[in-house]
């Protein structure tokens, strides 16, 4: 994992793409109130040093109330997709309601953190 960015770098490399989703690349996360964002670490060490850096910049200038909600999590599960059907198999069409635009259908659902 590379190093983490400055709560300011972070935010806008967010939201350069704001309809890209988050990924969790690790099992700890640092939950920003100030945007509602969790950005994931593979460490606690690197979670919590990330943390402090946040509130540090929250009280930069004036007291901003956000720095009461800074949380770092550990994430326990995540989301997976999963096949249903392939195109072929029996129950294709009832599965799909005769859908011919692709090729597998797939469901989600969340599993443990390994």
């Amino acid at each position: 994992m590379t190093d983490p960015l400055s709560p300011a770098d972070y935010r806008a490399a967010r939201n350069s793409d704001p309809g890209s989703p988050a990924t969790v690349a690790g099992t700890w996360a640092v939950f920003d109130p100030g945007d509602g964002a969790l950005q994931p670490f593979d460490t606690e060490a690197k979670a919590v040093e990330y943390a402090n850096n946040l509130i540090e910049w929250y009280l930069d200038e004036t007291w901003d109330e956000n720095v009461e909600g800074i949380a770092v999590v550990q994430i326990a599960h995540v989301v997976e997709q999963y096949l249903i059907v392939r195109r072929g198999d029996d129950n294709w069409d009832e599965v799909t309601d005769f859908n011919a635009d692709v090729e597998v259908w797939c469901d989600y659902r969340m599993r443990p953190v390994q």
